[in-house]
């Protein structure tokens, strides 16, 4: 797969220059909306691609991870209605060519001096299966209903299956795991083989802090090359680690997930696993877990971590037999690769900082179909 390209717009004209008798590389080029500038109002969405003779099948704009538009031929531009929001946006464009990709990535400037609340849009992953387990695709807003507080709410958008997801893969990498990591790294090898084309993964391990192995990009060849890297030591900071991810994956498109594996609980992290619940709710991101371990006891620390995944609208997995990782990881790239991004502005300012308890229902719900979507979201000014 070719690796994703993010190229900053030049005020200079675009030029690619080739060593002798050597084609260049395809290069894709955010010209508009500039580095500099907000994004509201109706605006023009255009990025360049070089070299002219490079075979281009589509161009997809992406928008705070909505899709805006999508154009098949030069120019790549497009108008689209960006609203009255003047602030910052994340703008992403991916250039499907004849073989391979291109992707890049902006994040927009605030506009000047503005008159906002505290209230904001409420981000809501939902997934629908049906009674075999099988995802329900091609839904739209019209079939589903979102309740805050037992108040309806208005939907603003739907986002399908379809939109490229933002993933932190965190992987333990403490002592404890040296042994273990082999497994591990096969298993997230086959996490990587499962996740869609257009998906983005970020590849980081952790023991008492996190650190990045690759950035966030869908060149599957590097962040295999990076797995193989690994190494075993320290002791566990989970918690700090998560909160760490969580601050990351937060300056990406919409869907935002992590996907992390630990082999036991907590050790050295200095915030508390409620901190952790905080992090996760104001970043938008999914959290899915796995543990290999038993399930552990009520109200245990790691017991309150699974349910703040499911709250996030993820899931959390014990599995003490780590040859069973594989499973749970492609399970988790298929759920990701069948659920929808729903959108609303809620009735209430959301600057209270109180717990909101959410509830989606599916209309016209067949037989044995199952919702699971976030529960809720800290209603903090957002």
């Amino acid at each position: 797969m070719m690796q994703a390209s993010a190229v900053s717009a030049l005020c200079l004209p675009l030029a690619v220059v080739a060593m002798a008798g050597q084609a260049p590389e395809p290069a894709l080029v955010i010209v508009h909306p500039g580095p500099d500038m907000p994004l509201a109002g109706p605006a023009r969405l255009e990025v360049e691609i070089a070299p002219a003779s490079v075979m281009v099948r589509r161009v997809t704009f992406f928008v705070d991870g909505q899709q805006a538009c999508q154009v098949e031929t030069r120019p790549f531009q497009c108008e689209w209605d960006a609203g009255s929001r003047t602030d910052p946006r994340i703008v992403r464009v991916v250039a499907d060519l004849g073989e391979g990709r291109l992707v890049a990535t902006r994040r927009t400037s605030p506009g000047g001096l503005t008159f906002s609340t505290s209230t904001s849009a409420v981000l809501v992953p939902v997934r629908v299966t049906d009674a075999r387990g099988a995802f329900v695709r091609g839904l739209d807003a019209t079939r589903f209903r979102i309740y805050e507080d037992g108040r309806s709410q208005h939907i603003a958008s739907v986002v399908n299956e379809d939109v490229p997801a933002s993933i932190l893969l965190a992987l333990d990498t403490s002592a404890s795991m040296r042994a273990k990591l082999p497994d591990l790294q096969r298993a997230a090898a086959l996490f990587l083989d499962a996740v869609r084309d257009q998906d983005t993964v970020s590849l980081a391990g952790f023991s008492e802090r996190l650190f990045t192995l690759t950035p966030q990009t869908d060149d599957r060849g590097a962040q295999r090359r990076a797995l193989d890297q690994l190494q075993a030591g320290g002791e566990t900071a989970l918690y700090d680690s998560l909160i760490r991810a969580a601050g990351l994956v937060r300056t990406q498109p919409s869907p935002r997930a992590i996907v992390a594996f630990t082999d036991g609980g907590d050790v050295v992290s200095r915030a508390a696993v409620q901190t952790v619940r905080s992090a996760l709710q104001a970043a938008d991101v999914v959290l899915y877990l796995i543990v290999g371990a038993d399930a552990p006891a009520a109200g245990s620390p790691l017991a309150q971590l699974a349910r703040i995944a499911s709250e996030t609208g993820g899931d959390a997995w014990f599995a003490p037999r780590m040859d069973t990782l594989g499973r749970h990881f492609t399970d988790i790239a298929r759920d990701l690769s069948g659920g929808y991004l729903l959108s609303y502005l809620p009735d209430r300012s959301t600057g209270d900082g109180t717990w909101r308890e959410l509830r989606v229902e599916l209309v016209d719900a067949g037989r044995g179909h199952r919702v699971r979507a976030r529960q809720g979201y800290i209603a903090t000014g957002r």
